[in-house]
This record gives C-alpha cells, structure tokens and sequence, in this order.
C-alpha cells in the first residue's frame, strides 16, 4: 500500500518528527537498560551503568523529546491549522507526550539520584528501582503512541 500522498512542504517537519520518535525510543530502552542491568550488578558497576544512564537521559532522550515534540507542533500546524479538528491518534500522540515530560523528568531526577546514593552500604537504592520502573512504564506509552501513529485506528 503507498503512503498518504502529502504536499512536498510537509516532508521536512515530518522526517524530523519521525527521527525525534524513534531517537527517544531508542534513548530510553538504552536508559532502561542501563538501569535494569545496575539492578543485578555490585557497586562499582551499578555506579558506573547508573551514571551512564542518567547521562543518556541529558544527551539522548530529552534532546530526542524535544525534537519530536518541536517538529509534531510544526506537522501539526501545516496541516491542521487552528479550528481543525483532529483525528484520534493525534490526540493519544499529545496525551502520551504531555504525561511524557512528568514521566521523563522523574525519571531524569531519579536516575540522577540512584547515580549519587549508589555506594558500598546502599548498592541498590529505591530511587534506581523507581527509575527502572518508570523507564519500563514510558517505553510501554511510547509503544502505545507509535501503534496509535502508524495504524491511525478509528
């Protein structure tokens, strides 16, 4: 089946909000799985994946999230101008992207802190457990999102 023909303008802002999508997901499985693996390894290590993903959370996802969200509201606005009424899955887009930020930006502040309270009398602090968690919960939603973008249900 060939894609949606769209106007050649629509192409940048498209390509850039794609890129964005994938690059978060990717930056936040890495951070996962950085922090699920600093969950079974002793303290040197765990200190060393903890920092690793916190550093991915700075560089990676929330670079990655802006450059989605950034290029979403420009798509968005080429071709839904105000007053226009949205489709569904655009909706679930800006649901999971807005409860997103709070997801990413604790778990940003709990990656941060499991990486300053690892040591040899804490080698498994909850905050590394809660960032472990959050992670996995956000890569469902980014799963759910990406369903919702390509399959355009109802």
């Amino acid at each position: 089946m060939l894609a949606w023909p769209r106007p050649s303008e629509f192409e940048l802002p498209l390509f850039l909000h794609v890129l964005g999508a994938i690059l978060t997901f990717g930056a936040v499985a890495t951070a996962a799985f950085l922090v699920f693996a600093s969950l079974r390894r002793t303290t040197p290590a765990s200190t060393l994946l903890r920092r690793l993903a916190f550093r991915t959370m700075l560089f990676a996802v929330w670079p990655s999230f802006i450059l989605m969200r950034v290029a979403a509201e420009w798509i968005r606005s080429k071709e839904y101008p105000s007053g226009a009424s949205e489709p569904d899955w655009i909706v679930v887009g800006y649901i999971i992207s807005d409860a997103g930020v709070l997801i990413l930006l604790g778990l940003t502040i709990c990656s941060w802190l499991a990486a300053r309270q690892t040591s040899a009398e804490r080698p498994r602090p909850a905050t590394a457990t809660i960032a472990a968690g959050l992670a996995g919960l956000y890569l469902i939603a980014l799963a759910v999102a990406w369903f919702a973008m390509s399959a355009k249900p109802g």
